[in-house]
């Protein structure tokens, strides 16, 4: 049997709801015996990007895979498997690989703004990277944990209230809420069967009937726009997506200068293999 990891990086849903900005980072989610398991310290586990986009359904499974973890954990320590030598390497290539991680994002952060004469530069000279390989939509949404809301706040929008006055009133994503309800441009291939089904059958500018996602909320989607397969995504579209590319293309050669600058100063020895594979 597969061992159990404690921390998965979950993959990212359709919709995911903000825990509560006044979770304190010390607060206590579970103890066995006498070991704590602290929401910070849960936090730490993801990469900050990821952070606000973790829900109570994810952090509850986490919670119950700690328990199990810390129970084996504990019964590990009572029979000495930390002192097994390859348990003892494996930590501490971990731990170096962690510092080494934490050093090159440090090295890394750095501006790399560009004006909007080399944006429309790089959209101009790469548009056949920016053709839809798949349908795309471009949508809002309000959220809520109950049918009965969702179906009340649909009735509202059919008879001509504001979409974002309800946002704001009643969506329960905090993160989309604080941009009117906006989820930006999605690929249908990343979404759900019944999200997929309902979003084809809306025509462009309308709203969705509620539809419940995997994470157990319902979401009224405003589709602002369909992009079938082969469309020309505009500019301003993908400008942060083209900002980010170039970040990511300087940020590699910086890295590769920094590490052949470590080389250059370092001393290192590789040593042969043959003993090792008999050659």
């Amino acid at each position: 049997m597969k061992a159990k990891h404690v921390f998965l990086i979950l993959a990212i849903m359709l919709v995911v709801v903000n825990i509560s900005n006044a979770q304190s980072a010390s607060s206590v989610l579970a103890e066995v015996n006498g070991s704590k398991l602290t929401y910070g310290y849960l936090i730490d586990q993801f990469p900050e990007e990821y952070r606000s986009q973790i829900n109570r359904e994810q952090v509850t499974r986490l919670v119950e895979n700690w328990i199990e973890t810390e129970l084996l954990y504990q019964e590990g320590l009572k029979h000495n498997v930390q002192k097994d030598q390859r348990i003892i390497n494996m930590i501490e290539q971990q731990r170096k690989e962690i510092i080494a991680a934490r050093y090159a994002d440090l090295s890394l952060d750095m501006n790399f703004d560009l004006t909007d004469v080399q944006v429309d530069s790089l959209y101009n000279a790469n548009k056949d990277k920016y053709v839809t390989q798949d349908n795309m939509y471009r949508l809002s949404h309000i959220v809520l944990s109950s049918k009965g809301g969702a179906e009340a706040v649909y009735s509202r929008l059919l008879n001509g209230d504001d979409f974002n006055a309800l946002v704001h009133d009643y969506s329960e994503d905090e993160q989309s809420r604080k941009d009117d309800g906006n989820v930006g441009i999605l690929v249908e291939s990343g979404l759900e069967p019944n999200v997929v089904e309902v979003l084809r059958n809306t025509e462009k500018g309308s709203y969705t009937k509620p539809v419940k996602s995997q994470s157990g909320y319902y979401h009224i989607f405003w589709v602002k726009d369909k992009m079938p397969k082969g469309t020309l995504l505009k500019l301003e579209d993908i400008r942060v997506e083209i900002e980010e590319s170039y970040k990511a293309e300087k940020q590699q050669v910086i890295f590769e200068q920094m590490l052949d600058k470590l080389k250059g100063a370092a001393s290192i020895k590789r040593n042969s293999l043959n003993a090792i594979f008999n050659e």
